[in-house]
């Protein structure tokens, strides 16, 4: 393999879609550049996020988007290792807030229970997830200390990370939220379950095993 290929490890493949396990570190649009065919990404993880991310030919874009990304019933699961506990009152129940930033530009962006405490901030989204405590051996073997499931219900930049920081319980290897340089931001896609757009009774579940 040439210096200017990637290693990409596809979870899914079909004449519609195209699902992978991108790497943390690996970017998105690298993938779009060795691939074959006329495919656009449905959705964007972080450079830093590793996990299950789709694609699909270009021609079906927008049916695809509007049936898994603004559909209620597909469900968007991550795995996230701490090493500080997430506070037992936040577990197990639906966590409502909002997530902004203070400058347009901004790498980061901020967690609030409360709207008002945004005042002078861009692109204010409403923000909602569900955290409960992961017990998967598979994936205590990878992830250290506290390791915890996110289901998302919705989708902003940064949600998940944004929110472990404000609940005092930055997410390991972090540069942004926790501050310090580590081999991996330990924030995984873990699994995606939906309908498919084209087959209404196709049910897909995609599951990204996790690598170091």
């Amino acid at each position: 393999m040439s210096s200017s290929q990637i290693s990409i490890s596809t979870l899914f493949k079909s004449t519609d879609f195209w699902a992978i396990n991108k790497k943390a570190g690996q970017h998105w649009n690298e993938v779009l550049t060795q691939s074959d065919g006329d495919w656009e990404a449905l959705h964007r993880l972080d450079f830093l996020t590793s996990g299950a991310m789709l694609f699909c030919e270009a021609k079906h874009i927008k049916p695809f988007r509007d049936s898994i990304f603004k559909s209620a019933a597909t469900k968007k699961i991550y795995i996230a290792g701490c090493r500080q506990p997430l506070p037992d009152h936040f577990l197990n129940q639906k966590i409502e807030g909002f997530v902004g930033s203070r400058y347009r530009s901004s790498k980061k962006t901020r967690f609030s229970l409360e709207r008002e405490s945004f005042r002078g901030f861009h692109n204010i989204q409403e923000a909602s997830h569900i955290v409960t405590k992961c017990e998967d051996p598979s994936i205590a073997a990878v992830f250290s200390d506290h390791i915890y499931q996110i289901q998302l219900i919705s989708g902003c930049r940064h949600q998940i990370r944004t929110f472990f920081e404000w609940a005092k319980s930055p997410i390991n290897g972090d540069p942004i939220y926790e501050g310090t340089k580590a081999s991996r931001l330990q924030l995984h896609a873990w699994k995606l379950v939906f309908k498919h757009p084209l087959n209404s009774n196709e049910i897909i579940q995609i599951e990204a095993p996790i690598e170091n």
